[in-house]
C-alpha cells in the first residue's frame, strides 16, 4: 500500500529583478528578490551504512575558518550540545578524531559565518548605517524534502553547484562547513532564518550555549515539534535565529 508524506511548505512570493543576478553578485541583507542561481545539489545516500560511515563521510567535508572567540565558545558548547543531540555529538567526535582535530573546531566552523555577519550588523547599527547593507541568509523551503533557500551572502562564495545533501535512514540534511545544517527527520523538519543583532543579544558567552548544528540535529531526531521545543527550551544560540518547524504526517490511503 502506498504511503504519502505530507509536509507543511514554507513559501514566499517575490517580485523579479530588473536584471538577473549571477554568481558573484553581492546583494543586500534581507534582500529576497533574487533569481535562482543554483539548480541542483549532490545527494549522498548513506542509508543502511550507520554512524561510523557517516562520521567518515563528514570527515571529508570542507571546514570553514574560525576565530578564537568562536572556538572558545564552541569548546564551552560541546557538553551542552551533547545534552540536546547526543548521537550527533558522538558522530562529530568520531569525525573529528578522523580529521585529527578537537570536536570543538567542527562546531566553531559551522558557527563562524553567523557570528561574523552578526558582528558586522552590530557595527553597522552602532555607526547608524543601514543594516540592509549587511549580508546573511534568510529562508529555505520544504516540500517532501529540501527544496532550496534564498541566501543573501555573496553568491561568489556561498552558492555553488556542490551543495551536499546527506540521506540517512532517518533524516535528510544539508552539510555546511563540515556539520549538520537544515534538514528533515521522520517526524520534524527544521529551517533557519538569520535574525541577528536587530532581534536581540548574542549568546556567545552564555553558560547554556549550543551551536546551531546541534539544534538542527536535535530537531531531525525529535518525535514531535513539542518534544523538540522541550529539548531546546533552556539553551541559547550564538546569535538570535528564527527556526521554522514542520510536523511530518504519513497518511495511508484507505
Amino acid at each position: 500500500m502506498k504511503k504519502t508524506i505530507l509536509a507543511l511548505t514554507l513559501t514566499a512570493s517575490f517580485s523579479a529583478f530588473a536584471t538577473t543576478p549571477v554568481a558573484g553578485d553581492d546583494l543586500p541583507f534581507f534582500n529576497a528578490e533574487r533569481q535562482a542561481v543554483q539548480h541542483g545539489a549532490i545527494v549522498k545516500d548513506m542509508t543502511g551504512q550507520g554512524q561510523v560511515a557517516l562520521a567518515q563521510f563528514m570527515a571529508t567535508q570542507p571546514l570553514g575558518e574560525f576565530s578564537e572567540p568562536v572556538l572558545n565558545a564552541a569548546q564551552h558548547a560541546v557538553e551542552n550540545n551533547r545534552k540536546i543531540a547526543p548521537d550527533y555529538v558522538a558522530m562529530m567526535e568520531a569525525s573529528a578524531k578522523i580529521r585529527g582535530v578537537d570536536v570543538a573546531e567542527l562546531f566553531a566552523s559551522v558557527s563562524q559565518v553567523d557570528y561574523s555577519v552578526n558582528q558586522a550588523v552590530k557595527s553597522s547599527m552602532q555607526a547608524e548605517q543601514d543594516v540592509e547593507e549587511i549580508k546573511g541568509c534568510t529562508s529555505i523551503a520544504f516540500n517532501n524534502g529540501i527544496v532550496g533557500q534564498t541566501n543573501d551572502l555573496s553568491l561568489a562564495t556561498s552558492l555553488t553547484d556542490h551543495t551536499t545533501v546527506v540521506k540517512t535512514d532517518d533524516s535528510i540534511f544539508v552539510v555546511a562547513d563540515g556539520a549538520h545544517f537544515q534538514g528533515m527527520g521522520k517526524h520534524v523538519g527544521i529551517v533557519i532564518n538569520f535574525m541577528g543583532a536587530p532581534a536581540g543579544e548574542d549568546g556567545i558567552n552564555s553558560e547554556n550555549l549550543v551551536t546551531v548544528d546541534a539544534i538542527f540535529a536535535a530537531a531531525t531526531q525529535a518525535k514531535s515539534v513539542d518534544a523538540f521545543l522541550n529539548t531546546i527550551k533552556d539553551v541559547r544560540t550564538i546569535i538570535p535565529f528564527n527556526f521554522t518547524l514542520l510536523m511530518i504526517r504519513v497518511i495511508t490511503p484507505q
